[in-house]
């Protein structure tokens, strides 16, 4: 351990591990956080896309997309519960390292990981990206519910429609009228 003389013995020494472990372990979890809501928000993008083509499709096919965003729902609930434990975590942890130690770490640490994205993203103050997304994706399947909506949207509201999707709707729109 070639850095061994570095880091000094005794209780500041402990401190100084201590806490670099912390910050490795929440720098995991913000990677997986950032990892899995990155993997949701694409997933979202794609099933705005889908669903602008939406009159065109059949009941099944309408049923799989809704599937899908469930399942996106779901993995984006698990993520926020994950961020809510890891974050617990930490504070239980912090807490008996303060105890045992009497180092008095744990309420500045706790403030540094309240600046970490799992911890702002999953928030209960519901400003976050997991808020944002949740938002987006609940619309969605109120949209697969109820596919007459999207004409009735703001168009800000709307999911967004490729060239090639408009072109095929309004023909698909023009052939239903004549």
């Amino acid at each position: 351990r070639p850095a061994a003389g570095l880091v000094p013995t005794g209780n500041d020494g402990d401190c100084l591990r201590f806490l670099a472990m912390i910050h490795v372990n929440a720098n995991a979890v913000q990677r997986c956080h950032e990892g899995t809501l990155g993997l949701i928000e694409s997933d979202l993008q794609r099933y705005q896309q889908l669903a602008a083509t939406l009159q065109l499709w059949s009941t099944s096919e309408r049923q799989d997309l809704e599937a899908e965003v469930l399942k996106s729902l779901e993995h984006l609930d698990a993520t926020m519960q994950y961020d809510a434990l890891n974050y617990e975590g930490f504070r239980k942890i912090l807490k008996k390292f303060d105890k045992r130690t009497g180092c008095a770490v744990s309420s500045s640490v706790l403030t540094d990981l309240q600046r970490h994205g799992f911890f702002l993203d999953s928030s209960a103050l519901g400003n976050g990206r997991c808020a944002s997304l949740r938002i987006a994706l609940s619309s969605l399947l109120r949209l697969l519910h109820i596919p007459q909506l999207s004409s009735c949207l703001p168009s800000d509201m709307r999911p967004e429609m490729s060239s090639a999707a408009a072109a095929s709707a309004a023909a698909a729109s023009a052939a239903a009228a004549a």
